[in-house]
């Protein structure tokens, strides 16, 4: 993203927008018609219990751990709210998704959150097809005072953004949550967000005789961006263009069209507004990429090099390859909102 898109934050930090908690329904600002898809939302892919480890996730802000390969990668931070694994499990009341999100600690104790997302609306106003689902029953557990002074009477809330409906997807989907403290004075605590991609996984991209040298997948993704110093949080999505090389083992990809989500408003981004990550590695055998700015990997933001740190993550889904799925996570260091914690999930297809 170019200086252009944080100033539109910096708009809406002035404004007084805050968490994507409320609101939503249709809106025409998404454009088109949803995509027919076989796989019609993200907890119909999910079998009765399905975990994911840090390796797969992409956690927000407030210490977040960076999609990849290796847990030990973090975003720097001076909060406590780190979640690093998360189970999924559907139940017996349609379109129920139940979230298990924990931390495990060195005391034997853990950080945790388990929700059930029951209420689903339309959102296509923010990305055509997209779905977004509210917690009924949400539960914040394990703190002690010393690492968050939790006021009385605080209730937690979520919000799922279920991204299976944007992109025609055979054999993943993907998905992204967010998680809020409100309390009785109207105010609210941004707590942690995470996004996910999950489904059948190709085999070793070597034993495909069917793999072009080189392939485009085009998609979308889905995620917030939070503001620290400026007690902003927003969701957004955008459009997504993966270029693998399966010669040299190389991916690169682009997220474009970005739109942020306020709770109420979509607000649109300049054209040039786009993230780049170019130098992401192919392991073949586990049909799967990985890149991190520490080991190589360039991201930009529009025409200038990220100021801080990004990592980008997936595997490639289907018999022959025919989709990608993952995470991606990135921190910028602006000198009006300070650092700005921005990752999503994304799905796309070729």
């Amino acid at each position: 993203m170019s200086r252009t898109a944080w100033n539109t934050l910096a708009a809406l930090a002035t404004m007084g927008l805050a968490a994507c908690g409320g609101g939503g329904g249709d809106g025409g600002g998404g454009g088109g018609t949803p995509p027919v898809s076989t796989i019609t939302s993200f907890r119909s892919i999910i079998t009765p219990l399905a975990s994911v480890d840090a390796t797969e996730l992409a956690v927000g802000s407030f210490g977040g751990t960076l999609p990849g390969a290796a847990p030990a990668l973090r975003v720097a931070s001076d909060s406590p709210f780190l979640f690093s694994t998360a189970y999924f499990q559907g139940s017996n009341t349609p379109d129920s998704l139940v979230l298990q999100w924990s931390e495990p600690l060195e005391d034997g104790r853990e950080h945790a959150i388990r929700a059930r997302f029951l209420h689903w609306e339309n959102l296509s106003s923010l990305a055509s097809g997209l779905r977004l689902g509210y917690t009924d029953v949400a539960d914040l557990r394990g703190f002690r005072a010393s690492e968050y002074d939790r006021p009385e009477g605080a209730q937690l809330v979520g919000v799922f953004f279920d991204g299976s409906g944007t992109v025609a997807l055979s054999y993943t989907s993907f998905g992204y949550w967010s998680f809020f403290d409100t309390f009785t004075d109207g105010s609210d605590q941004f707590i942690a967000s995470g996004g996910v991609s999950i489904g059948e996984v190709s085999p070793d991209l070597n034993t495909i005789a069917s793999l072009p040298a080189t392939a485009t997948y085009t998609g979308i993704t889905v995620g917030s961006t939070v503001a620290t110093d400026a007690n902003l949080s927003l969701a957004l999505a955008g459009k997504i263009a993966l270029t693998a090389n399966f010669e040299t083992d190389r991916l690169s990809a682009t997220i474009s069209d970005i739109k942020f989500y306020d709770g109420e408003t979509v607000h649109p981004t300049e054209p040039g507004d786009t993230i780049g990550f170019s130098g992401a590695t192919i392991t073949p055998a586990g049909a799967s990429f990985y890149g991190d700015t520490g080991n190589g990997m360039a991201v930009m933001m529009g025409t200038e090099t990220l100021d801080g740190s990004g990592a980008l993550a997936g595997h490639f889904y289907g018999p022959n390859a025919e989709e990608v799925g993952g995470t991606w996570g990135i921190v910028e260091n602006d000198p009006e909102l300070g650092a700005i914690h921005t990752s999503g999930s994304f799905g796309a297809k070729r």
